[in-house]
């Protein structure tokens, strides 16, 4: 078996304390040399500690699918692809992704004692609220979105709607998965789609009953 070249070991030691953290597991020098097939030593020479590790880690579990989300967001909205926005929002409900969300909850409550996590959480949090502020502020400032709320008030509770989910109710059916995507793909569309309204989107719902979960008062 051909050895890992050197320069391969810190992002494997990386993607294992990942893999650890997302299923809740301790993560643990020794577990993960033991699992690479490596000396303890060696993990200590590219992180220096166990701690450095973890939040290599964790920097990773918190970017996961962020840049590619605000990416696709922003130019599905420059082509106002909201059939596209609509599937973007199923990902994000996905099942694959309920790791991810309660390992970014984990994050939040370690982050209360350990400082340097702190930092990473809300240099992650301070990039994805300053996209959607950004976002619905460009939307009102051309007329496309009007609200006499905050933008960071509303890009907060933006970014916080999948992880919030997660904390509800942990274990979703798919109904209710569906249901949650595209209630949170027409709160999108308010502050982003031009001429927005929700009475097309309960008339689409009344035509076709099997396409939407969204229904009339």
């Amino acid at each position: 078996m051909a050895r890992t070249a050197k320069a391969d070991y810190r992002a494997l030691m990386t993607q294992v304390a990942r893999r650890r953290l997302e299923n809740g597991e301790e993560v643990a020098v020794t577990s993960i040399a033991s699992e690479l097939d490596v000396s303890p030593g060696l993990v200590h020479f590219y992180f220096g500690d166990r701690q450095s590790l973890v939040n290599a880690a964790w920097h990773e579990i918190l970017m996961a699918h962020v840049t590619d989300d605000l990416a696709a967001v922003d130019q599905l909205t420059e082509e106002a692809n909201w059939s596209g926005l609509r599937s973007l929002t199923d990902q994000v409900f996905h099942s694959s992704r309920d790791a991810i969300h309660l390992a970014h909850l984990r994050a939040s409550v370690d982050s209360q004692q350990n400082a340097e996590l702190a930092q990473i959480f809300d240099a992650v949090t301070d990039v994805t609220t300053r996209f959607w502020k950004d976002q619905i502020s460009a939307g009102v400032a051309v007329g496309v979105a009007r609200t006499p709320l905050d933008p960071h008030a509303l890009a907060i509770l933006i970014m916080s709607v999948p992880l919030g989910v997660s904390v509800a109710k942990p274990r979703l059916t798919e109904d209710e998965r569906m249901a949650l995507s595209e209630a949170w793909s027409v709160m999108l569309r308010a502050v982003l789609e031009p001429g927005f309204s929700m009475d097309a989107v309960t008339t689409s719902a009344t035509e076709n009953p099997s396409s939407s979960h969204i229904t009339s008062a």
